[in-house]
Formats: structure tokens, C-alpha cells, sequence
């Protein structure tokens, strides 16, 4: 895969000052007017330090791997992120807020405890890459047909038994992840996702009569390529 197909692995895993020593110089009200990139993995979290939504300057913010179990709606006041990485946490909801942040362009909320997504998102359409894996989800909120710009799309690890049809309007999907699901088919509509070359489906999945329905693949889907970690 060409490297700017590889964009995901620098868009969850920003750089810059990071961790505790970072943890402590937010909490302390330290004036950090130019800060741009906040990495706060690891850091043991269980709660959303109400002092980053005074960064308004923010680009980034990861909170990977912490304990959280709630953001506040008030994460909208961030409205210059384009990466946010609320993965490897507690969540059971994310506020319908997030959809005021319409300059994100990765989202991961992948490795939490979710059963559905807000309507929101949908509006968020400069979204290239969108993590949703390992959650508890049975269903896609249909207003995410609007993001047209997605490239990258993980549903693996959830509940899901079927995928809607207008997930063939996702026209700038590259890559798309199923396995780990209880899916028995794909609908027919995928075959329209020209630009796919990546598609890792459900090892449920019946074997599919369609030799052309993945035109930009590489691999057909009955012969999908090894899984990434």
C-alpha cells in the first residue's frame, strides 16, 4: 500500500510534549497559548481534566489508553482539532458535541464500551480516519453516509450481523475492516467503492460470488490479505 495510504498510524499516535510531565503543566494553568499537539496517553485518567478545554489552540489531543468514562459536551469549545484519539478507555457514550467538531479528520473511539453512536457525526465531514473498533456496536447511525471524505473505516470486534446499504456511498473508502463481527453477507452496494484496496471481512462470511464486486481491490474479498495488529 502507497505510504499515504499508511496516514492512520501517524494520526493515532500524535507527537509532541506528552504524558505527565504535559498532565501537570495543563493542570497547573501553565501558559501554553502555542500548544498544538496533546498527548496525554497512558496517563491513568479517570476523569476529563476540565483544563484542556482552555487550549484553544489545540490540533490534537490524544487520550489513548487512560480510564476515562466520560467527555464533556463542552469538548465542542475545541473546535481546531483534526486528530482526536479517545481510544482504549471506559466509555459507554460520547456527547452529541462531538459533531461540532467539524475540522476532525481522524476519530478513534475504538476499544471502548460502545453500543451506539451519536446522529452527530455525520457532520463531520472532513473525516478521513474513523476507528471503531473492539466496542459493542449492532448498528451505524445512517447520517454517517454525509462522510464522504473517509478513507479509512474499522468496524472489527463489535456486534455487528449486517451493514447498511449506504455504506457503497462512502465513495473515497480505501480500507475497510469487518472481522471479528457476526456478519453472513455484505451487501451488494460495496461493489460501487471503487477506490477500495483494503477490505478485511468477517471470517463468517459465506464464501461471495461477485469476482468484480471489489474493483479497486488488490485481493478479492474471499481471499483477504493477513490482518494488521
Amino acid at each position: 500500500m502507497a505510504q499515504e495510504d499508511n496516514l492512520e498510524v501517524n494520526h493515532q499516535h500524535p507527537r509532541d510534549l506528552s504524558g505527565r510531565a504535559l498532565l501537570e503543566a495543563i493542570t497547573s494553568q501553565a501558559d501554553l497559548p502555542a500548544l498544538r499537539h496533546a498527548n496525554l496517553d497512558g496517563c491513568g485518567l479517570a476523569t476529563f481534566p476540565a483544563a484542556i478545554l482552555k487550549l484553544a489552540g489545540l490540533s490534537t489531543l490524544s487520550l489513548f489508553d487512560n480510564q476515562l468514562v466520560q467527555i464533556p459536551s463542552a469538548i465542542s469549545q475545541l473546535r481546531g482539532l483534526h486528530t482526536l484519539n479517545l481510544g482504549q478507555n471506559l466509555l459507554a457514550a460520547v456527547p452529541e458535541s462531538l459533531g461540532n467538531l467539524e475540522a476532525l479528520e481522524m476519530l478513534d473511539l475504538g476499544h471502548n464500551h460502545l453500543a451506539e453512536l451519536p446522529d452527530s457525526l455525520g457532520r463531520l465531514t472532513h473525516l478521513a480516519f474513523l476507528y471503531l473498533s473492539n466496542n459493542q456496536l449492532s448498528s451505524l447511525p445512517p447520517s454517517l453516509v454525509a462522510l464522504s471524505p473517509l478513507r479509512y473505516l474499522n468496524l472489527t470486534d463489535n456486534r455487528f450481523s449486517e451493514l447498511p446499504a449506504w455504506i457503497g456511498r462512502l465513495s473515497s473508502l480505501i480500507e475497510l475492516r469487518l472481522y471479528n463481527n457476526s456478519l453472513t453477507d455484505l451487501p451488494q452496494e460495496i461493489g460501487a467503492l471503487s477506490n477500495l484496496v483494503e477490505l478485511e471481512p468477517d471470517c463468517r462470511l459465506a464464501r461471495l460470488d461477485r469476482p468484480a464486486v471489489f474493483p479497486g481491490q488488490a485481493q478479492s474479498a474471499s481471499q483477504p490479505a493477513d490482518r494488521a495488529a
